[in-house]
């Protein structure tokens, strides 16, 4: 292997090299320098480096698909679901066992809950965030700790980690009569405080996804939600003398401008700063972190101003704010759209016939859109290159937003969009 990571950048979709030895592939998914695959029979492999952030790598890249490894008698059991973030990889496997990696030439490691013992292998889905991992437990609710480094000295730590998680408060509703867990003998409830809000208010969680800064959830009632787990909402003051449960407390809040009369919550995707909210009628519904501080901000003002109290949710937010949502992509609606995958700056939406638009900036016009290299046809795509000095970015021009823009990928229509970008460069084919 190199011995310094380079990424390798491909403005068009290659194919990559897939051993006969992987198997069948049923999900994938891309951190910030790695891309990793599910197997049909429980294997997770990976290419790239699980994590490089601060020009710091864990273990060398790989540049071919590696297994990643648990340890001693957890190996022969399958991993059923996973979710890959920034930095790291969480699996949750056949046996209800939570693994977290950030080194693919190192076991990774096995977690255990010090605050959910009673709880133990109960969770149905992990979800890896930009510096946080999470979990839902069916009737305790949704739990999230500080991303895990498996970096160990073999002579001193094990493969194993206990870590000390927080809980989203009110998120362990269950619909089903009789099946909301109750806590085992000697778990304390957490303190509650003055108008807080009830479970059933809320509603049973459907599906989170853990952003910079903020964990974000649908629930069966169709309401939207946000708990502020650090960014900006960790930075604003709060009550003296809370304890730290109930400061999250105060971070949960209902997020105005998504629900509606006969709207149906389906799924929600995200990663970073961005998140999508998918409902039953073909919606896709758009988000970002920046809107969701305007409105922890507006609660907050209320709550000191003493028009709120710190967990009410009939805020009355001013038109202006709810106007500054972002705006849904019109060719994200009703499309058939059932998954978007966010990049830090770009998107890609899988619709149902099997075909994928993009959208979004290129960095460096780095070709992460897929429509082909801005030296080699991609304005014929809608990609424009900014002029301005210093920036070579390349964005989307409006109508793509309208229209869609399809990632190709026959060869022949490459060779097509070079051949337009060859011919509108010489100089006799202009009049």
């Amino acid at each position: 292997p190199r011995g310094v990571f380079q990424r390798t950048t491909s403005s068009w979709p290659t194919e990559i090299h897939v051993r006969e030895d992987v198997g069948i592939i049923v999900d994938i998914q891309c951190g910030g320098w790695s891309t990793t695959v599910l197997t049909s029979d429980g294997k997770l492999f990976t290419v790239g480096i699980l994590d490089a952030s601060n020009a710091q790598h864990t273990g060398q890249p790989v540049n071919h698909l590696t297994q990643l490894q648990k340890f001693g008698q957890f190996q022969v059991t399958g991993v059923r679901h996973f979710s890959a973030g920034r930095c790291h990889v969480l699996g949750l496997d056949d046996d209800g066992y939570v693994w977290s990696w950030d080194n693919a030439e190192q076991a990774g490691c096995l977690l255990s809950f010090q605050n959910n013992l009673g709880y133990a292998r109960q969770a149905t889905r992990v979800v890896a965030g930009w510096a946080e991992s999470s979990a839902y437990i069916p009737g305790k609710g949704i739990i999230f700790w500080p991303a895990v480094s498996t970096r160990r000295d073999q002579d001193v730590q094990g493969y194993d980690r206990t870590v000390n998680e927080s809980l989203v408060p009110a998120t362990g509703y269950r619909r089903s009569v009789g099946s909301t867990a109750q806590p085992p003998a000697g778990h304390e409830r957490l303190p509650s405080v003055e108008c807080d809000m009830r479970e059933e208010d809320v509603g049973e969680v459907l599906a989170h996804v853990v952003l910079e800064g903020y964990i974000v959830f649908i629930t069966h009632l169709n309401k939207l939600f946000a708990c502020g787990i650090g960014g900006d909402s960790s930075r604003q003051s709060t009550i003296t003398g809370q304890n730290p449960q109930q400061i999250l407390r105060s971070r949960v809040f209902e997020i105005p401008g998504y629900a509606s009369e006969g709207r149906v919550f389906k799924d929600i995707q995200g990663s970073f700063r961005n998140f999508a909210v998918f409902t039953a009628n073909g919606e896709v519904l758009a988000g970002h972190i920046d809107y969701l501080n305007h409105v922890f901000a507006e609660r907050y003002d209320a709550f000191r101003k003493g028009i709120a109290t710190p967990n009410e949710q009939n805020v009355q937010y001013p038109q202006a704010l709810l106007d500054s949502r972002p705006v849904d992509i019109p060719a994200l609606q009703h499309t058939g759209v059932i998954a978007v995958a966010f990049g830090d700056y770009h998107s890609h939406a899988l619709h149902a016939d099997g075909t994928i638009t993009a959208y979004g900036i290129e960095p460096g016009c780095c070709g992460a859109l897929g429509l082909g290299s801005t030296v080699a046809g991609a304005r014929f795509r809608g990609v424009k290159t900014s002029r301005t000095p210093g920036n070579r970015d390349g964005k989307l021009l409006p109508i793509a937003n309208r229209r869609g823009r399809q990632v190709w990928f026959e060869h022949e229509k490459r060779d097509w969009l070079q051949w337009l970008e060859n011919w509108i460069r010489t100089p006799t084919a202009l009049p």
